[in-house]
C-alpha cells in the first residue's frame, strides 16, 4: 500500500508541475482556475490509486473517503460560484465604479481644427502595420506584428503601438530577441517600424522562461492578471502593463483592477503599483472590454438584481463597441449608453473613461446610437459601399457630433463623415476632415431656426468688398 501511494503521489506531483508550467494558474483562493487545477490533480492521484487497486484486486476505505471528499469540495466549489453571482451581491457589482455627471460643453472644447483627431480603428492599424513589416526583408520571415494594438499618447500625440511576435518556435531559437515595434499614427494613417538598441526579451510570443505570462506567474504566483498591454515611456523604453484583479463579491464575484505590474520588456524587472500610484506615462490600464463590463454591472444592478430581470426600471448598458479619444496627456475610452427598455437605436447618453485611472464620466446627451449614426454616414455614399469606423465624439458649435472615417473593402480611408448625435439626419461627408467640418457647419446653419437664435448671438459688421 505504501509503495502504491508513493508512486501515485510522485506521478501526480510530476503532472502537477508540468501542468502548472503550461497552464500557469494563480495560487489564489479567489481564482476559480486554481480550484479546478487542485481538484484535477487530486482526482488524478485518486484515479492512479484506484487503477492500481483494481488490477491488484484490493479494497480500500481510504480511497472511498478521498473520492467522497473530492465530490464534497467540487459541490462546495459550485456553491461558492453561485453565491458570488450578482443575485446575492448586486450592490457590490454596481458599486465597482463611481459615475460622475459631467457637462458636455464644459469638457468638450468646441473644435476649430479636426485634422489632429485620431480616428483609425484597430483593423486598419493591423493592415498598415503588416504592410510596414512587409517592407523589411530581414524581419518579415522571422516575425509578425501583434494584432493586440494599444492606444497610447506618445510625446503629446495619439499613437497605436504593437510589438513584433516570433513567427513560431523555430524563429524563437534563431533570434536572440524581438528587434522592435510598430508605431502607427492614427491621424495621418502612417506607420513606422522602430528598431531597438536593446531587443525585447520578454513577450507573450516567447517560449519557456522568456514567456511573459510565465515570467509574471513565477514572480507573482498568487496574483490574478487581466489583459496585458504593450507600451513605451516618453524615452521609448518598452514595458508590459499588467492589470491585477481582485474579487469584491464573496470569493469569485465582481473582479476589478486593484493594482498593476509594470514589467520591463528587455530586462524582465517589474514593479507592483497600487491603482492610485500608477506612473503618469502609462496610458492604458483599463481595457475597453473591462470598462464596458464595469459599467454594465452598474447599469444593470444599481436598483437591485430582480429589477434587472423583471421591471428593468432605469437599467442601462453600453453599446457593442467602444472608441478612443485623447484629451491632454490621457487616453479615454468612449462608448454610448442605451436603455434596456427603450429604442435600441438610440442612446440616452455616453461615458468617457480615463484608461489609466478608471475615472468614469457620464454625459447626458441623448440621440443616435453609434451604429445608427454609422449607417447614416454609409447611406450618404451608399453607391461606393464604404464601411464606417466606430466614431469619436466632438463639439461643433455646441452640437454633440460623431466624427468617423469611411473605408473601402481594403480598409483604406476614403472619406470622413460627421453625424449630429441628437439628429442623425444631419450628415456631412468630405475627402478631408477640414472639408467635412466646413460642410457640417453649413448644414448646422441651414438647420437652425429663428427660435434657436437670440439677439446676443447676432453680430453686425460693416464689410467693404
Amino acid at each position: 500500500m505504501i509503495k502504491r501511494v508513493l508512486v501515485s503521489f510522485v506521478i501526480s506531483i510530476v503532472i502537477a508541475f508540468v501542468s502548472y508550467y503550461i497552464i500557469l494558474p494563480p495560487l489564489n483562493i479567489q481564482s476559480a482556475e486554481s480550484w479546478v487545477y487542485v481538484l484535477v490533480i487530486v482526482a488524478i492521484f485518486v484515479a492512479l490509486n484506484s487503477g492500481w487497486m483494481f488490477f491488484q484486486r484490493e479494497k480500500s476505505m481510504s480511497m472511498k473517503k478521498i473520492m467522497f471528499a473530492i465530490v464534497i469540495v467540487f459541490i462546495l466549489f459550485i456553491i461558492v460560484n453561485i453565491i458570488s453571482l450578482p443575485l446575492f451581491h448586486s450592490k457590490k457589482y454596481a458599486s465597482q465604479i463611481t459615475l460622475q455627471d459631467a457637462d458636455f460643453k464644459t469638457d468638450f472644447v468646441e473644435e476649430e481644427n479636426v485634422s489632429n483627431i485620431a480616428l483609425m480603428d484597430t483593423e486598419s492599424a493591423i493592415i498598415i502595420g503588416n504592410r510596414t513589416l512587409g517592407t523589411l526583408s530581414d524581419l518579415v520571415s522571422q516575425f509578425k506584428v501583434s494584432t493586440n494594438y494599444t492606444q497610447i499618447n506618445y510625446q503629446g500625440k495619439p499613437m497605436k503601438i504593437a510589438p513584433l511576435n516570433y513567427n513560431g518556435i523555430i524563429k524563437y531559437f534563431k533570434n536572440d530577441g524581438i528587434p522592435g515595434y510598430v508605431l502607427v499614427d492614427p491621424v495621418n494613417n502612417t506607420a513606422e517600424f522602430v528598431r531597438l538598441e536593446q531587443k525585447i526579451k520578454y513577450s507573450d510570443s516567447a517560449y519557456f522562461w522568456k514567456n511573459l505570462n510565465r515570467k509574471l506567474r513565477f514572480d507573482y504566483p498568487t496574483l490574478m492578471f487581466g489583459e496585458k498591454h504593450f507600451e513605451i515611456d516618453d524615452d521609448g523604453n518598452t514595458y508590459w502593463i499588467c492589470p491585477v484583479y481582485k474579487a469584491n463579491a464573496f470569493l469569485f464575484g465582481a473582479k476589478n483592477i486593484s493594482s498593476v505590474v509594470v514589467l520591463n520588456a528587455v530586462t524582465g524587472k517589474s514593479t507592483l503599483y497600487d491603482i492610485d500610484d500608477i506612473p503618469s506615462w502609462i496610458d492604458y490600464v483599463y481595457s475597453g472590454d473591462k470598462i464596458s463590463e464595469l459599467y454594465n454591472w452598474y447599469g444593470l444592478y444599481k436598483s437591485g438584481f430582480f429589477n434587472s430581470i423583471f421591471g428593468q426600471e432605469g437599467c442601462t448598458s453600453t453599446t457593442d463597441d467602444f472608441g478612443y479619444k485623447t484629451i491632454g496627456d490621457d487616453v479615454y475610452v468612449f462608448t454610448g449608453i442605451t436603455s434596456l427598455t427603450a429604442d435600441d437605436e438610440s442612446n440616452v447618453g455616453f461615458i468617457m473613461v480615463n484608461a489609466r485611472t478608471g475615472e468614469f464620466k457620464y454625459y447626458n446627451v441623448s440621440g443616435a446610437e453609434e451604429y445608427s449614426a454609422m449607417a447614416a454616414a454609409q447611406g450618404e455614399v451608399q453607391q461606393y459601399n464604404y464601411k464606417a469606423s466606430f466614431p469619436s465624439v466632438i463639439n461643433v458649435k455646441g452640437e454633440p457630433t460623431y466624427l468617423m472615417v469611411l473605408k473601402d473593402n481594403n480598409s483604406i480611408v476614403k472619406l470622413y463623415a460627421m453625424v449630429n448625435i441628437e439628429n442623425y439626419n444631419l450628415v456631412a461627408t468630405g475627402s478631408t476632415q477640414e472639408e467635412t467640418l466646413t460642410a457640417y457647419r453649413k448644414l448646422i446653419g441651414k438647420n437652425t431656426s429663428e427660435d434657436d437664435v437670440s439677439k446676443d448671438d447676432i453680430v453686425t459688421n460693416k464689410i467693404t468688398i
